[in-house]
């Protein structure tokens, strides 16, 4: 199938995105103490959680499979936003995914 764009443009959300601070919490789900760590990762991810490839397909209204293929191949495709890994797992900053859509508004 190869690493071709979508060919329908990916459309942008009439409000920022926001979601629940419980999503996504590594502080809360693992019980790492919070003191130094809250600070350092609300830098790393601009105040807010982290989006899974299940997030993101949401966002998108794709299909996870789809996404997973766009991941696949590879940043420099241009098909998604910058990407965490993470232990393995994908994840993406909202402020990332907002920049994406913005870049790629069809006029």
């Amino acid at each position: 199938m190869g690493c071709l764009a979508p060919e329908q443009p990916l459309m942008t959300p009439a409000h920022p995105i926001h979601m629940p601070p419980s999503t996504n919490d590594p502080a809360g789900q693992t019980g790492i103490p919070t003191a130094g760590f809250e600070s350092s990762w609300l830098s790393l991810t601009g105040g807010f959680p982290l989006l899974s490839i299940r997030d993101l397909s949401e966002m998108l209204a794709v299909s996870e499979n789809t996404v997973r293929k766009w991941v696949a191949c590879g940043p420099d495709a241009g098909l998604l936003p910058k990407m965490l890994r993470i232990n393995g797992q994908i994840r993406f900053r909202v402020s990332d995914v907002e920049t994406f859509l913005s870049q790629h508004e069809v006029a």
